[in-house]
C-alpha cells in the first residue's frame, strides 16, 4: 500500500522511505509529503524513517481482512437499517468503516476493539438507495476495503395486515409473526420494526416470523422489506411497553388447593398476567397498578413458591415475590367454649393445619377477621367479639381465608341490674 508521508524539509533527489531496515525510493510530492509504497512484511509495527530528516515514525502491517456475513441480509429502500457485518481479523488500529455498494466510507461501530485486538463484527446504518443487491464490504479508510462479494438486498415494502402479538416489553427479545397477502414463500424476508430490520422467517405463506429486539417505549410501525403508508398513517404498529413490575401481594399465602384470589400491587401491568410456582393463575387486571389473582392448585406439597408477573408467557419482571401454599385449617376445640354478648373473652383454638402466618384471624360467625395470636403449634388465641346470644361457628385462617371446619361458641346475654331472662336482658324493678 501506499503511505503518504507528512513533514517539512523533504528533498526531492535524496527522497527515500526505510521501512525497518529495507529503503524504498520515495514520490516526491511537495517539500512537505512524500509517497512511499510499503514493502511486504509480517503483521506488526514497523518503524519509518526518511533519509535525512533525522525523524522516525512507526506504521503497522495489518493481515486482510474477511467479510463473510452481514445480517440481516436486506433492508428497506429508504436506508437507516442496522446491519452487522460480520468477518474475520477486523483490527481497531484506526476507526474502522463499511463501504456499501458505492458508498464509503460509511462509519461503523466497532465494538470497542482497539489496537491488535480484533472482534468478528461490525454494525454500520445502510444508506438509502434503490432496489437491488449490492456488496458489502469493511476497512480502513486509509487503506481501502475488502473484496469478498458478500451481497446485500434492497427490498421494496410489501403490504401487511397484522402483527401477532401487538406489544411487547421493551427490554425483551421477543418473537412476532407478521402477516401479508404480499408475503410468499421464497421471497424477501426482512421484517422492518421502527428503525430497525431483521431477518424474518417465511414458514407459510402471508406469515413471517420476526424476532423483535428491544426498543424504546412507544409505538413503532412494522413493516416487510419496509415501510408503508396508506392514507397518510403506517399500516400495522407494535407497541414497545416497559416489563410489568409486581412489589406487593395481598394475601400471602392461600390454601394448597387453589382459588384464592391474590391482590398484586405494581407498575406497567397493562396486559400482564401471573404464575405460582411457574404455573399460571387467572388474572383480571383492574389498572397500571393492581391487579387480582387466582393461585392455582399446588402441584407440590405446602411451602413458599415465587409469584412472577406474566407478559405474553414470559416474565415481566425479574424480581419475585414469595407466596405459600398451606393446608387448610380445621379448628379442633375451643377453650372456653362460651362467653358473654359482651364479647373480651379471650379463647384459645386448638387447629390442625394451624402455621404462624402474617394476618393470622379468627372468623367467628360472619365477624371477621377477629386478630388472633399464634401461641404455639396447633394452638392460637382470639379475643371474642360482642355478639348477640346464641351459637355460632368460630373458624380459624389468614388473608380472608377460613378453614371450613369450626367449633361451636355459646353467648349468653350478659345481666343488666342483676336480672337476666332467657334471651334478652330486662332492668331490675
Amino acid at each position: 500500500s501506499v503511505a503518504n508521508i507528512y513533514g517539512e524539509g523533504f528533498i526531492e533527489e535524496s527522497a527515500e522511505c526505510v521501512f525497518g531496515n529495507i529503503r524504498v525510493r520515495a514520490v516526491f510530492i511537495s517539500s512537505g509529503v512524500l509517497q512511499c509504497e510499503s514493502p511486504g512484511g509480517d503483521a506488526g509495527a514497523v518503524t519509518v524513517e526518511v533519509t535525512l530528516s533525522g525523524s522516525e515514525m512507526t506504521m503497522t502491517y495489518i493481515t486482510d481482512m474477511v467479510v463473510k456475513q452481514v445480517s440481516p441480509a436486506s433492508g428497506p429502500l429508504e436506508g437507516g437499517n442496522v446491519i452487522t457485518v460480520y468477518g474475520e481479523r477486523f483490527i481497531g488500529i484506526e476507526p474502522l468503516a463499511c463501504k456499501i455498494g458505492s458508498i464509503g466510507p460509511v462509519t461503523a461501530r466497532d465494538m470497542g476493539i482497539t489496537g491488535m485486538n480484533g472482534t468478528i463484527g461490525l454494525e454500520c446504518i445502510t444508506p438509502g438507495r434503490d432496489a437491488g443487491m449490492v456488496s458489502v464490504e469493511a476497512g480502513l479508510r486509509t487503506v481501502g476495503y475488502t473484496n469478498d462479494e458478500v451481497q446485500y438486498s434492497y427490498a421494496a415494502a410489501l403490504a401487511v395486515e397484522a402483527v401477532v402479538p401487538s406489544a411487547g416489553q421493551s427490554s425483551t427479545v421477543t418473537s412476532i409473526s407478521v402477516y401479508g397477502f404480499s408475503i410468499r414463500m421464497g421471497g424477501g424476508s426482512t421484517c422492518v420494526i421502527g428503525p430497525r430490520a431483521t431477518q424474518g422467517t417465511v414458514s407459510r405463506a402471508a406469515e413471517m416470523v420476526c424476532t423483535v429486539p428491544g426498543g424504546n417505549e412507544g409505538f413503532v410501525a412494522v413493516g416487510s422489506g419496509g415501510l408503508r403508508m396508506m392514507n397518510g398513517e403506517m399500516d400495522v404498529l407494535y407497541e414497545f411497553r416497559k416489563p410489568a413490575e409486581a412489589v406487593a401481594l395481598y394475601p400471602r399465602s392461600g390454601y394448597l388447593g387453589g382459588g384464592s384470589v391474590v391482590q398484586v400491587v405494581g407498575r406497567h401491568m397493562g396486559s400482564a398476567g401471573c404464575s405460582f410456582g411457574g404455573m399460571p393463575g387467572a388474572a383480571h387486571v383492574v389498572s397500571s397498578v393492581l391487579m387480582k389473582c387466582e393461585a392455582p392448585a399446588s402441584a407440590a406439597s405446602d411451602g413458599d413458591v415465587a409469584m412472577q408477573l406474566l407478559d405474553g408467557w414470559q416474565a415481566g419482571s425479574a424480581a419475585e415475590l414469595m407466596y405459600e401454599y398451606r393446608a387448610e385449617e380445621a379448628v379442633s376445640g375451643l377453650t372456653p367454649s362460651n362467653s358473654t354478648s359482651a364479647g373480651g373473652v379471650l379463647v384459645e383454638v386448638r387447629a390442625t393445619g394451624l402455621v404462624n402466618v402474617r394476618g393470622l384471624a379468627c372468623a367467628v360467625g360472619t365477624i371477621a377477621p377477629v386478630t388472633a395470636r399464634w401461641v404455639r403449634e396447633r394452638i392460637a388465641e382470639c379475643s371474642m367479639p360482642s355478639h348477640s346470644a346464641g351459637g355460632v361457628e368460630v373458624r380459624i385462617g389468614a388473608g380472608g381465608e377460613y378453614g371450613h371446619a369450626g367449633k361451636e361458641m355459646r353467648f349468653t346475654a350478659e345481666a343488666l341490674g342483676g336480672v337476666v331472662v332467657e334471651g334478652e336482658d330486662v332492668a331490675a324493678s
